[in-house]
């Protein structure tokens, strides 16, 4: 015998069906970004706020690999939708220290739900293919970019693989993106 459909089954698969809606929309708007910026390139530009839901920093110690089962599980535990596009957070002091292997935090990009903000305000930006941009070396290069553009950092670093392992088979057309939060530089 066949099951009827309730109201309460109804909406919570149109709630499912929107949330698979918007991941998508996310992964398309990240590809078509990597698209225009497949060259790879260091820029300055204006970011609007964004809701992110924010893992607890890595523990001492851990794996890359255990490190990101941990924020699965815990983003897990909190009912997020894995499927959401994942980043990491390196602390402004990390950043400015540039270690081999800083201290970060992951997070899943979200539109509507969240427990943090990726902040608005003028971002120093880099694109490169994706091994490259998670590098110290990448990093160094975005702050040698800072200060050659007269600024100065004034938050927590976002990396986002745009085009992963996932999206693209080849390596060479992985795209990664880092972006730094700037003001300019006040000189005394």
């Amino acid at each position: 015998m066949e099951e009827i459909p309730t109201a309460s089954n109804c909406w919570m698969e149109i709630a499912r069906l929107r949330e698979t809606s918007e991941i998508m929309k996310l992964y398309t708007d990240m590809a078509k970004e990597a698209s225009r910026h497949s060259g790879g390139g260091f820029l300055v530009e204006e970011k609007r706020r964004e809701r992110i839901f924010l893992c607890p920093p890595i523990k001492a110690g851990m794996s890359e690999d255990e490190g990101e089962i941990f924020s699965f599980e815990y983003a897990n535990r909190h009912g997020i939708n894995l499927g959401y596009p994942m980043g990491i957070m390196i602390s402004q002091e990390n950043l400015l220290s540039v270690t081999a292997r800083p201290n970060y935090q992951y997070y899943f990009k979200r539109v509507k739900q969240g427990n943090a903000w990726k902040p608005a305000g003028l971002y120093a930006v880099a694109y490169g293919e994706s091994e490259a941009a998670g590098s110290a070396e990448f990093f160094q290069q975005l702050l040698d970019f800072i200060r050659a553009q007269d600024l100065e950092v004034v938050g927590n670093a976002y990396g986002e693989y745009l085009l992963d392992e996932l999206a693209v088979q080849e390596p060479e057309h992985r795209c990664g993106r880092i972006e730094i939060p700037v003001k300019p530089a006040v000189h005394k």
